[in-house]
């Protein structure tokens, strides 16, 4: 996963939000001219129409995201299942938005029927559009920034370390210089949430576009373990193990309970039992 987009630091609310906005722009313009309408209320229609679904997609990507048969899915078909269902979502607002900021009427006994017709008619386009939104991400792509040299920096306390300490430091993982620094401390672990990444530290958490697969590469020298599919955990913040039926669950430093997947308890096992056997 090489590929990169020269453009700098992004954050997932200014990308989707970003996308959102075009879109309504876009859409504003080519319905601008319809006689009879404002030119106000056709934009104030599409951005509407546009920033609403964008939110109730993101929002059911992430609710699915909690359910273990989604996250297992592969990532074409969960965006086409978190599409779907966001397109559900938006269909009685887009009948609404139809009804009352357009001229159309509609009898009370015609709703169902409108309903069903309006998921129909924006089941397909949503659906294609989420996906097409989401592909650079799952094909690969990033953002890249420029990275900073967070080295010769004390995290902990944003103080230059002295020439002993930076000799010794581990350089700081490439994702870390798309994190705010206020967050910049120890790292405790990470979770893969929709296309982007969940850093947390001993300071604090911030999201970030990045795919866990490249953060995971970025940490080869920070002693860590996948305990699952959507998350990596620092070994040093591992404070307790235990198993749950067939799934397992970590106690972290900071007092969050990571899971352990059916198919990772083994390796997690044994791989504490290595750690505790070495200290």
């Amino acid at each position: 996963m090489n590929k990169q987009f020269d453009l700098g630091s992004i954050t997932p609310l200014r990308y989707f939000a970003g996308i959102g906005i075009l879109l309504g722009l876009l859409f504003g313009s080519i319905s601008a001219d319809e006689p009879g309408k404002p030119v106000w209320l056709a934009y104030l229609q599409w951005q509407i129409q546009s920033l609403l679904p964008m939110g109730l997609l993101v929002a059911s990507h992430l609710a699915l995201h909690k359910i273990a048969w989604f996250d297992r899915q592969n990532p074409w078909l969960k965006l086409c299942a978190s599409g779907a269902c966001g397109a559900v979502l938006f269909a009685p607002a887009a009948l609404f938005i139809d009804v009352y900021l357009s001229d159309e009427t509609l009898e009370s006994s015609s709703w169902w029927p409108a309903l069903l017709e309006e998921c129909l008619n924006v089941l397909f386009p949503v659906v294609v559009a989420w996906v097409a939104i989401n592909a650079p991400w799952v094909l690969g792509f990033k953002f890249q920034k420029e990275l900073t040299s967070l080295a010769s920096v004390d995290t902990k306390n944003h103080k230059p370390l002295d020439p002993a300490q930076e000799k010794s430091r581990l350089p700081e993982p490439a994702f870390f210089s798309h994190a705010n620094s206020a967050v910049q401390g120890e790292l405790i672990y990470l979770k893969a949430e929709l296309h982007y990444l969940k850093v947390v530290t001993d300071y604090g958490s911030d999201l970030i576009l990045y795919n866990l697969k490249d953060a995971i590469d970025d940490l080869a020298e920070t002693k860590g373990i996948q305990c699952h599919r959507s998350y990596w955990v620092a070994s040093a913040h591992v404070r307790s193990f235990k198993k749950q039926g067939r799934q397992g669950l970590l106690t972290m430093s900071n007092g969050e309970n990571i899971p352990v997947s059916r198919s990772n308890i083994s390796k997690v096992t044994e791989y504490l039992e290595r750690l505790s056997g070495s200290d």
